[in-house]
């Protein structure tokens, strides 16, 4: 295709014959302009789902030529970010269990800090003993606050929502947590 000249220097169709402006000769160039765009977006579309094709067919050949060792680090690798996803999922599930053992509220349960259910249960407990609160069943009945030995006013014990009275009232924690669902 010819290089187009500057437009100082360019001559649109109707220009060059030295006649007047002809409205059909014009929109017959702008009918051509619109139907070259067109025709240009259809080639661009074609061109971006072959460029998919051959994108997913490298992959794929690479894939075929890996080597053993490389293949074994790819898995591994899969693997391990899959096993880590899944250890993140357990140990919220374990803050949620201790949370509503421990009635500690989900801020709470959030601090809550360690790799494995056994250190989480332990910051747990750590936790309490700090803020100087009781499980609901180590809590005395009055429920309303108490001194601590140094003299402190101990804040109110906090219940949990769901089993606020213990007994047969509410849903119970060991209930809840039989119901959460485990991978």
């Amino acid at each position: 295709m010819p290089k187009l000249p500057e437009f100082k220097d360019w001559k649109a169709p109707w220009e060059k014959s030295e006649t007047e402006f002809n409205a059909d000769v014009a929109r017959k160039f702008i009918y051509d302009l619109h139907k070259d765009a067109e025709k240009l977006t259809d080639q661009v579309s074609e061109l971006k789902s072959s460029n998919t094709e051959l994108q997913t067919k490298v992959t794929e050949a690479e894939r075929a030529n890996e080597t053993d060792a490389e293949k074994a680090a790819r898995e591994k690798a899969e693997l391990e970010s899959r096993l880590a996803s899944a250890s993140d999922k357990d140990l919220d599930i374990a803050r949620l269990e201790l949370a509503l053992e421990h009635g500690l509220t989900k801020s709470q349960a959030k601090r809550l800090v360690g790799k494995t259910p056994d250190e989480l249960k332990a910051d747990a407990e750590e936790l309490i003993a700090d803020l100087g609160l009781k499980k609901d069943d180590d809590a005395n009945d009055g429920g309303g606050e108490d001194q601590t030995p140094n003299g402190r006013v101990r804040p109110a014990r906090i219940l949990n929502p769901l089993n606020p009275g213990g007994g047969d009232t509410g849903i119970s924690t060991e209930q809840l947590l039989k119901e959460i669902p485990r991978i």
